[in-house]
Order: C-alpha cells, then sequence, then structure tokens
C-alpha cells in the first residue's frame, strides 16, 4: 500500500503535465501502443526474404521464408496472444488482428531445412513439428480469426489450413455435420445469418489449394457413407 501511493502521485502529475500542454493521456497511451504494434508487426514482416539457392549440381531454386526458426513460433505467437489479452477494451484500431495476422504468417514461412536460413537455434524436422503443431490453438481461439482483411490480404484462417489441413478437416467436418442432422437447412439464409460459415466459404474461394482439398475430403467422405 505504502509503494501505491508515490505510483498514483506520479500518474496524477503525469496527466496534469499533459493537460497544461493540451494533450490527452489516453491519446498519448494509444499513440505509444499504436507505434509499438505497428513496430512488431514491420518486424515480422522484414523478417521474411527471398534468394537464390544452388545446389552442388549447379541447379537454383527459389527459397521464400522467414529468418525465426521453428523452435522460437510458438513463443512468438504466445507473447502476441499475451500482448493483445492485455490491450482489452483498447483495441479500438484493430491491433490484435495486425499482430495474431503477422504472427501467423510469420509461423508459416518459418524454415523447416537448416539449409535454407541457417540458424544456431534450428530444430530437426521431428523435434520442432510436434512443437508446432500447437501454434493455431492461440490464433483459432481468439475473435480476430472470424475477420475477414479489408486490404484484400490473404485471412489468418487461409494461412492456418496450409499451416494444419486438420484445422480445415475440422471447418468442413462442423458445417457437413449440420447440414446432415438438419436436412431442411436453407444454406442462402445460414451463410447469411451465420459469420463463421460465410467466412470460411469466402477463404475457400481465395485458396484454390483448399478448395481441392475440399472436394476431396467431400468425396473421401461421401463414399464412406
Amino acid at each position: 500500500p505504502g509503494a501505491a501511493a508515490p505510483a498514483s502521485s506520479g500518474t496524477r502529475v503525469l496527466d496534469a503535465a499533459l493537460s497544461l500542454m493540451c494533450f490527452d493521456p489516453q491519446e498519448v497511451d494509444r499513440a505509444r501502443l499504436d507505434c509499438l504494434v505497428r513496430t512488431a508487426v514491420s518486424a515480422l514482416s522484414d523478417s521474411a526474404s527471398c534468394r537464390v539457392a544452388r545446389t552442388e549440381d549447379r541447379a537454383e531454386m527459389l527459397c521464400v521464408g522467414s529468418s525465426v526458426s521453428p523452435r522460437d513460433c510458438r513463443e512468438l505467437v504466445r507473447s502476441c496472444a499475451a500482448l493483445v489479452e492485455k490491450l482489452g477494451g483498447r483495441d479500438v484500431a484493430g491491433h490484435s488482428y495486425d499482430l495474431l495476422h503477422a504472427a501467423v504468417k510469420t509461423a508459416l514461412l518459418s524454415p523447416r531445412y537448416q539449409c535454407l536460413f541457417p540458424s544456431p537455434y534450428y530444430r530437426e524436422d521431428g523435434e520442432s513439428s510436434c512443437e508446432m503443431g500447437t501454434i493455431s490453438l492461440d490464433v483459432t481461439t481468439h475473435p480476430s480469426y472470424q475477420v475477414l482483411p479489408s486490404d484484400g490480404s490473404i485471412p489468418p484462417r487461409v494461412h492456418l489450413w496450409h499451416y494444419d489441413p486438420s484445422i480445415l478437416k475440422h471447418d468442413l467436418s462442423e458445417m457437413l455435420r449440420e447440414a446432415i442432422t438438419r436436412p431442411l437447412l436453407c444454406l442462402r439464409k445460414e451463410l447469411h445469418d451465420r459469420v463463421a460459415w460465410r467466412v470460411i466459404v469466402i477463404c475457400l474461394v481465395c485458396s484454390p489449394p483448399a478448395f481441392l482439398e475440399m472436394r476431396s475430403l467431400f468425396h473421401i467422405w461421401f463414399l464412406a457413407t
């Protein structure tokens, strides 16, 4: 209790000084937060690179990936999720979406082979794949997962489908199960009322590989049933 008084007093002094300078403390706080998020997103975006790798037989291949090792990806997403949780009601600028979207893209571009982007923290595939398989859990449970980008970029859900195909299978199976249990279901009405379904359909249109995977899954399921 004794240590809390000076901090509260210092806060009041800072607020008073900002008021005299015609600054709103909340606006200053939002500006600091916006600068922090923009810096983090820029750093994650700059971690991706593209280069040409040459093999011993003089063949060339294009390597696109992130310099963040698979070992660090899970901690990266968890850190972003923790920051999003601390934002709370102050997330008026969509910072949670920007952070998690950038983190998912970085995890998706993380190198799977040491020869592409050598890193001292690199793990072998067998060890890293088990750990990286749980990264998507932090994203799918966040409200921003159901948001479609307004700038024409690839939705986070599509990134996760490529990152973990079991998520695509789960999304499609939930829709199919609902359609089977409700034979008189009006798809047009459901797509209008259910944001989650509408987002899934739009993401399928945006991703031809996911659309082909959906067709294959439905074919297998219909043959099995």
